[in-house]
């Protein structure tokens, strides 16, 4: 499904959980509020509550889709999950402030939501009303849902900021994800602590709370740590090719790798190993002609069609790749194929922290 310029998709059980949560919302929530409506009034109070907290949900994720927008970053999609969502955009962000924009950017879209809510209630005479306690829940849920995930833990989204912020400080992107993991620890461990004080000086109630929120923590910044140690090899993202390296041999290579690829490449043409011509994949996807046949295919090597990992000219900031996956040369010989704008980030960052010459 698309909405404007985004592709929006979902969990099929998603529907499901909003069913449970219009259950819950009807029997359980409402009921505890107001009484002496009918059951389909409280029905129709959860059902609209359960479909809000998903629209809040997207209205989150379209923030930082704006934003990413805004900083000219494509974005695969905005998927819902069953109690969430995420914004992913095609590549990582090169520069850390645009990594901070788009963090920050979910939680003050829901925070925003979350005013215009207020403002619309305080303008109604019954806070009793049936729609004066749905609209009351929205907001909740909206600051609920835009405070929380602006917790400095990763993967959240105040985790997202606090890298951004440290990566600007330390211009190392790998030691920034490094002190945020540990600040993501830390916080979650201090979490615990406070379940433990509470549990000896308020009620037990006070204490299940924050221990169910630190496990959860702690749940997902275990499950970020993979993001933040990652630190690949150059040999690593790059595809090697193996010989004959004519086209119809590297097209094959590449199907046989992986189907999806190709549609989104760039096929060299290769002169004594240096680059000569490229062939847009998509041109040819399902052509069984032998090499004399693709030359209509052929198109003069321009700029942002391969990167040169010893020349910053080829894979600079202010290069437009002409496709997902393109040749990458050495020194002017062809060694392979790469996700351009992944392995445009390492050769940034190697470039910027002196590992490379």
């Amino acid at each position: 499904m698309k909405i404007g310029v985004f592709k929006i998709t979902m969990d099929p059980l998603l529907p499901v959980v909003v069913l449970i949560m219009s259950w819950i919302l009807s029997e359980r929530y409402y009921p505890a509020l107001v009484l002496s409506h009918y059951t389909h009034v409280y029905w129709l109070m959860g059902i609209v509550s359960a479909l809000f907290l998903t629209i809040s949900i997207f209205i989150h994720e379209l923030g930082h889709a704006f934003m990413a927008r805004k900083l000219h970053l494509p974005l695969e999609r905005i998927h819902l999950f069953l109690f969430g969502g995420m914004a992913e955009l095609k590549h990582r962000p090169l520069k850390p402030i645009q990594e901070l924009y788009i963090a920050l950017a979910g939680p003050a879209a829901s925070l925003l939501f979350a005013g215009i809510s207020f403002l619309w209630l305080v303008s109604m005479p019954d806070m009793s009303s049936p729609v004066f306690l749905v609209g009351q829940y929205i907001m909740y849920m909206n600051l609920l849902l835009g405070l929380f995930n602006l917790l400095p833990i990763f993967p959240l989204d105040g985790g997202r900021a606090v890298r951004a912020i440290i990566w600007r400080s330390v211009q190392e992107f790998s030691l920034a994800s490094k002190f945020t993991y540990t600040i993501s620890l830390s916080l979650i461990g201090v979490l615990f602590f406070l379940a433990l004080v509470t549990f000896y000086l308020f009620n037990i109630t006070v204490t299940i709370w924050l221990g169910l929120l630190a496990i959860y923590l702690s749940y997902t910044a275990i499950s970020g740590k993979q993001e933040l140690i990652y630190h690949p090899e150059l040999s690593d993202l790059i595809m090697s090719i193996g010989y004959p390296r004519n086209p119809r041999s590297i097209v094959d290579e590449v199907e046989s790798l992986d189907t999806g690829v190709l549609s989104k490449c760039l096929i060299p043409v290769l002169n004594n190993e240096h680059l000569k011509y490229i062939i847009e994949g998509s041109e040819i996807i399902g052509n069984g002609a032998l090499d004399d046949q693709f030359e209509d295919h052929y198109r003069i090597v321009e700029a942002g069609h391969f990167i040169d990992i010893l020349n910053k000219n080829t894979f600079h900031s202010n290069i437009r790749f002409k496709a997902d996956y393109i040749p990458v040369l050495q020194n002017g010989y062809f060694v392979g194929l790469s996700d351009a704008n992944e392995l445009r980030f390492w050769l940034l960052q190697e470039k910027q922290n002196g590992h490379r010459s």
